[in-house]
């Protein structure tokens, strides 16, 4: 039976009763007593930090009426009293675990805020460094992966440190047959659609290909003449030391262009290790194409002479 407040309660209530009722409660206080001293011991020893379960909830501030009306500060301020009495009696370790239970998941995404932002200034420090040298490779197999042992091997030759960096493409697939006859695979769009709007915009300075993808960038207009890129001196030396390396297509009128050369055989393409064994190297871009690292490349990978400036 639920009893309310009434002032004539003891009234209802005999002397023997009141008696008994009485030493009952005493009993039942130091009991209550009792336990509540070893709670308290067992929790605030200090040998180990609270469990969750045993973190007593404080009451959400907004259930309070007579600090709903409070302004955002003053909300603040209040919420810092109340976890400071809340506290004020736990010891170092349950303070921790008290911490770390109520601000979790504000740790854990400011955690992923972080590795989020520190990642992405990464990436905008990595492509900003100058370039050493930007390639596609055109027509490998997708499951065999070119070695970048002659690249590294590049890049040492001419002293290039950490403080630049690599572009590579090594999954271009590109057949002139497959696009004139519209047979392109879907999954091959990328390569279509996206790689000639890179090289169009200078993004690379030499592609690796074999006759298949020759084709579609010397019929497509991707690439650059020869004669564009290279110095005259480079393309004697060329000339002199692997006679009928230089290829190119002739127009309706006869006049030979000249827009590729045959790398095959080269210790560079042995070491790169495409899967094709005609391999050929041609220069993408457009008439303001910066070729300083595309003449690094030629004089690397046919071993000339031919001084560079």
């Amino acid at each position: 039976m639920k009893i309310t407040a009434n002032d004539n309660l003891n009234e209802d209530i005999k002397p023997e009763e009141k008696n008994e009722e009485s030493a009952n409660s005493s009993s039942e206080g130091e009991k209550g007593s009792a336990n509540s001293k070893d709670k308290e011991a067992s929790t605030n020893n200090g040998d180990e930090p609270l469990k969750n379960e045993d973190i007593e909830k404080e009451p959400p501030l907004e259930n309070n009426l007579e600090l709903s009306g409070l302004s955002r500060k003053e909300r603040r301020a209040a919420r810092k009293a109340r976890r400071q009495a809340f506290t004020k009696d736990m010891t170092t370790k349950e303070k921790i675990s008290y911490f770390f239970y109520y601000n979790k998941w504000k740790i854990i995404v400011a955690v992923i805020v972080i590795f989020f932002i520190s990642g992405t200034v990464m990436t905008i420090l990595k492509n900003s460094r100058p370039v050493a040298l930007a390639y596609a490779v055109v027509n490998q197999n997708s499951m065999d992966y070119p070695s970048d042992e002659p690249i590294i091997e590049y890049l040492k030759y001419y002293g290039f440190d950490d403080s630049y960096q690599v572009r590579a493409s090594t999954s271009i697939h590109l057949s002139y047959e497959e696009y004139i006859n519209g047979t392109m695979s879907p999954n091959d769009t990328a390569s279509y659609e996206h790689f000639p709007v890179r090289c169009s915009e200078n993004y690379y300075d030499i592609i690796f290909s074999d006759q298949n993808g020759i084709d579609y960038c010397v019929n497509t207009y991707i690439v650059l003449p020869v004669e564009n890129v290279l110095p005259a001196a480079m393309i004697d030396e060329i000339n002199q030391k692997y006679p009928d390396s230089i290829l190119g297509i002739t127009d309706d009128k006869g006049i030979l262009t000249n827009y590729y050369i045959d790398i095959s055989g080269t210790n560079f393409v042995k070491k790169l290790n495409l899967t094709y064994d005609n391999v050929y190297l041609c220069f993408p871009g457009n008439s303001t194409k910066d070729a300083s690292n595309a003449i690094k490349a030629v004089k690397f990978i046919l071993n000339l002479d031919y001084e560079i400036n």
